[in-house]
């Protein structure tokens, strides 16, 4: 077996670029594909770390509301050249589309974790991605009365069902295993 690994956000061509498989959040748009979850219950969280959250002016406040995000300093991921300037949130079967702003964008998650773990914004961040800092207080969850964004499952992505060999499940229960333990 040879590793050869590319990190990145973006959503690269498997085929093209001859990669036996990937993680990739969301369901699979090209159904060509064979998906895998790794993990179903995953949801984004709004977060910011108690330094952004002490230092908001006291007429604009905490966000409490989706549309409150408009007043904050909104960390933005981007895929493709394009960056989420909107978030959508849902409760009680009724959804929420707000428009967010803000200093900062990247096309590297991480990146983002990291800006929001710095007291400079509110991100919104995979579950998986920011256990370790909600449960280290770097991250707190910014409630918005029961308003919540959509699961966002992870699946492990192979371009031909011919790949699915043992070494395959092997790496996928390991996956599997790790983001358990990660998210207890």
């Amino acid at each position: 077996m040879t590793v050869q690994l590319h990190m990145s956000d973006s959503y690269v061509d498997l085929y093209g670029q001859q990669i036996d498989l990937a993680l990739r959040y969301g369901a699979p748009k090209d159904s060509s594909l064979v998906a895998l979850p790794i993990v179903l219950n995953n949801r984004p969280i709004l977060c910011a770390s108690k330094e952004y959250l002490n230092k908001i002016d006291k007429d604009i406040g905490i966000p409490t509301m989706p549309e409150d995000l408009s007043q904050h300093n909104c960390l933005r991921l981007g895929h493709d050249e394009k960056y989420l300037s909107e978030w959508t949130f849902e409760k009680a079967g009724k959804t929420k589309r707000v428009a967010v702003d803000g200093n900062r964008r990247s096309k590297d998650g991480d990146v983002v974790r990291r800006w929001a773990v710095a007291g400079k914004g509110i991100a919104l961040k995979s579950q998986l991605d920011i256990a370790g800092d909600l449960k280290a207080g770097r991250l707190i969850e910014v409630e918005l009365d029961g308003w919540q964004v959509a699961n966002y499952p992870l699946y492990l992505i192979c371009p031909e069902r011919r790949l699915i060999d043992p070494l395959f499940n092997a790496v996928k229960e390991y996956l599997i295993e790790r983001v358990e333990q990660v998210l207890r």
